[in-house]
């Protein structure tokens, strides 16, 4: 058994700051006459700290002696989570060793102690967070660009494309910048339209080698900042707003995500038009159930729900009429609940009839629009800004009677940013609805839907159609019987509804 178990942890930030925090850490452990020492490089906030629950299961199970740590708030950032620690060690009789602060839990005065160190501990900690989230703030204020993706660097606090030579080509000799590459591998991706066979093509242009046996893959440069070397990764990347000339926060947390449109839009990677494509080939991807399969997919296929349970319709061909001896040469869709017997809604809805319905409900959009193209618009400010306004107008009262006050003037400023990112959505809706529009209204005649092929179908679908819920109608005739058995119903009219994007 172990007498004597020492504890060390630090978090990322503080191991970034001090390189040797860790060091010093375990140095003084040992000093202090810990035969073994546990480390974490974890936050003191989580408590799934593996060495720090293997510490605390030893302390249970009072395989152990005596726990030196340097400060109590190496056990944890968090007044609830230290007061359980504490209690564990209570109970098991183990004594806990605080280099920084004799700690004795056997009476009341160090148990009182321990709770003050740990209530500082945490308030530490809070202050760190807050430091850190008006650092954060600040930085969105000036518009500060974070974490620039392949292809660009930061210059003066500003997404630039990295013209910088990156490496040369073997065989032509031309020599490549990060932001060249990374425009090749746009380009790539329009071409194979595929995820895997982008990385594929990619490692081969470039002599790339991959392992594919081994859990290090490199599906891609082994280089800081490409695309994590994985398909997902590659997907991140070209969907990053970045790309496109615009700046973001908060990437991975949808939540709180903030896009600031148009910082750097002579440096796009990416135009609007080349980003609707890309979004329309990952998602038809998607559709096929797998990057890059291929199996077929129909014009309308994903966009199909089932009314009753919500699920997406699959889609199949018709079978072939043994009973007449012809061929079908349509398709249904179906929902794929009801194929497993989750859903009541068995039966199948032809593709003809839900595209009919869908053109039908465009083309009826369309003359609405172009009939109020022509009536003057009047334009109304969105409310959220008019409150942010009122706001502002609020602080700058407070400053008139009370005088300036520095906390007056960064509110204003945060308000000033969110009404700013307010109307650049806004702008950015307006041209989004305009193409639609334009789009739209070269699609009214309906023989213009007769010769489009079924690529352009569903590129408009996907550009013009939400979704569109399909469920039998309630009003069908009435199942054909015989004295052998009930044939199955086959429902002839079926309630379709279409919600477009305008």
């Amino acid at each position: 058994m172990t007498r004597i178990i020492g504890y060390a942890r630090v978090s990322k930030r503080e191991q970034a700051e001090d390189s040797h925090a860790l060091e010093q850490q375990q140095n003084r452990l040992r000093m202090a006459g810990a035969e073994e020492i546990l480390t974490d490089v974890e936050s003191g906030r989580k408590d799934d700290r593996p060495q720090f629950q293997q510490l605390m299961e030893l302390v249970r199970q009072q395989r152990v002696e005596r726990v030196v740590v340097t400060r109590i708030d190496r056990l944890g950032r968090s007044l609830p989570s230290c007061a359980k620690t504490l209690e564990d060690f209570q109970k098991s009789g183990v004594l806990l060793q605080v280099l920084d602060g004799s700690v004795d839990l056997t009476t009341v005065g160090g148990r009182t102690q321990a709770g003050i160190m740990a209530v500082l501990a945490q308030m530490e900690s809070e202050m760190i967070s807050d430091r850190s989230r008006h650092g954060w703030e600040y930085l969105r204020q000036r518009r500060v660009a974070m974490n620039a993706p392949f292809g660009y660097r930061k210059v003066e606090d500003r997404h630039q494309l990295d013209h910088e030579t990156f490496l040369c080509l073997l065989e032509s000799g031309e020599e490549m910048s990060r932001a060249k590459v990374a425009r090749d591998l746009v380009d790539l991706f329009m071409k194979t339209r595929s995820l895997r066979q982008t990385i594929r093509a990619l490692n081969g242009k470039y002599g790339i080698q991959q392992f594919q046996h081994t859990r290090s893959t490199r599906s891609g440069f082994e280089h800081k900042g490409l695309f994590g070397r994985s398909p997902s990764g590659l997907r991140r990347w070209l969907t990053s707003p970045v790309l496109r000339g615009h700046l973001v926060y908060f990437a991975d947390d949808p939540e709180r995500t903030q896009i600031i449109h148009d910082t750097h839009a002579d440096q796009r990677l990416i135009s609007d038009e080349e980003y609707r494509s890309i979004e329309e080939i990952l998602g038809v991807n998607r559709e096929r159930r797998g990057w890059g399969a291929i199996a077929p997919v129909y014009p309308l296929s994903g966009l199909v729900k089932c009314s009753v349970c919500g699920s997406t319709c699959y889609s199949s061909k018709a079978g072939a009429d043994l009973k007449h001896n012809r061929k079908q040469d349509y398709g249904y869709y179906f929902c794929r609940a009801g194929a497993v017997g989750a859903c009541t809604n068995k039966n199948y809805v032809r593709m003809d009839v839900v595209e009919d319905r869908v053109i039908a409900a465009l083309i009826d959009r369309a003359n609405v629009i172009a009939d109020l193209a022509e009536e003057p618009l009047e334009t109304q400010e969105d409310p959220k800004i008019v409150e942010l306004r009122a706001q502002i107008e609020g602080l700058e009262k407070l400053a008139s009677n009370f005088g300036s006050n520095p906390a007056l003037e960064i509110a204003k400023q945060d308000i000033s940013a969110q009404i700013e990112g307010l109307r650049n959505k806004s702008k950015a809706r307006v041209e989004e609805q305009s193409d639609l529009i334009e789009t739209l209204l070269t699609l009214r005649d309906r023989r213009y839907w007769d010769v489009l092929e079924t690529t352009e179908k569903r590129s408009v679908f996907r550009l013009l159609v939400e979704r569109i819920d399909v469920k039998p109608s309630d009003d069908q005739p009435l199942a054909i019987t015989n004295n052998k058995k009930k044939t199955r119903q086959r429902f002839l009219n079926w309630e379709i509804q279409v919600f477009l994007k305008l």
